[in-house]
C-alpha cells in the first residue's frame, strides 16, 4: 500500500480517482455498501488498515498522521523479522532445499533462443501511468528485442530491422532488433511493458510450484525477419 500525495489540483474537469470511484459507486447505488461514510483517502487507509489487522503486513499500528510525519512507514518495522520470529505456527523461518532441475522448454533447432523478458527503467508495469509522461514515452515509445551480435550475424539480421519473434504458441511480430553484446549468445530479450507487443503472448503459463512465480524467462522461441505488410 503506497500513500501518494496530491502535487497539483486536477486542472479544468479533471478529477481525482478516488472521487470517481466513489460517483461510480453512488450511481451503482452501492457506495454505502462497498464504501461506508468514506469521504476522504484517511477513509480508506482507515479501511485497510483494518483489514492487514493480524496479517503479515499489518498496518493497524501505523496512523494516517504518522506517515505523512515520518514521510513514510515501513509495515513489520525498519527491519522485518529482526526478532527472529515468523509467520508460522512454531515461529521459525521454513528453508527449501531445491535441487536444480533443467527448465521445460529447452531450446532446439526450430527455437534455439531463450526468451528472457523483464524492465527498462523508463517505464512501469503495463504503463498505465509512465506512458502519460511525454518525456518517458518519448524515450520509449515502443517495444524491441535486444539479441547477442554473433547470433544477428547467423541469421543475417542488422540493428533497427524489424522482427517477429515465434513460441510454440504465439507470436510478437515486428518488434525493433538491437544488437547488443549484453545479451549473452543463444538469448534475446524483451521488455514486457507494451500491451501492443505482448511479449507474454510467447511465454510460458508454467510456474514454481513453491513461490508460485511464474516461468517467464524460460521459454524458447525463433527470430525472423518481419515480412513488410
Amino acid at each position: 500500500m503506497s500513500k501518494v500525495n496530491c502535487i497539483v489540483v486536477p486542472p479544468g474537469e479533471a478529477r481525482a480517482d478516488f472521487d470517481i470511484f466513489l460517483d461510480l459507486a453512488e450511481r451503482l447505488g452501492v457506495r454505502e455498501e462497498l464504501y461506508p461514510g468514506w469521504v476522504t483517502t484517511e477513509d480508506a487507509y482507515k479501511e485497510w488498515q483494518r483489514v492487514s489487522h493480524g496479517r503479515l503486513c499489518d498496518y493497524s499500528k501505523i496512523s494516517w498522521e504518522e506517515i505523512e510525519e515520518r514521510g513514510g512507514a515501513q509495515w513489520g518495522g525498519p527491519r522485518l523479522y529482526q526478532d527472529g520470529v515468523f509467520e508460522h505456527p512454531d515461529g521459525k523461518a521454513r528453508l527449501y532445499s531445491v535441487p536444480y532441475e533443467p527448465f521445460i522448454e529447452q531450446p532446439n533447432h526450430e527455437y534455439p533462443f531463450i526468451l528472457n523478458t523483464g524492465r527498462t527503467v523508463e517505464h512501469w508495469h503495463t504503463r498505465t501511468k509512465t506512458a502519460q509522461v511525454a518525456l518517458l514515452h518519448n524515450m520509449v515509445p515502443n517495444a524491441w528485442l535486444e539479441m547477442n551480435p554473433l547470433d544477428a550475424t547467423k541469421l543475417q539480421l542488422k540493428s533497427h530491422d524489424r522482427v517477429t519473434v515465434f513460441s510454440r504458441r504465439s507470436s510478437v511480430k515486428n518488434v525493433e532488433l538491437r544488437i547488443t553484446a549484453v545479451v549473452a549468445p543463444g538469448q534475446v530479450f524483451m521488455p514486457f511493458h507494451f500491451a501492443e507487443s505482448n511479449s507474454n503472448l510467447v511465454t510460458l503459463g508454467a510456474y514454481d510450484p513453491i513461490s508460485r512465480a511464474p516461468k517467464f524467462k524460460q521459454c524458447a522461441v525463433r527470430v525472423e525477419r518481419s515480412t513488410p505488410n
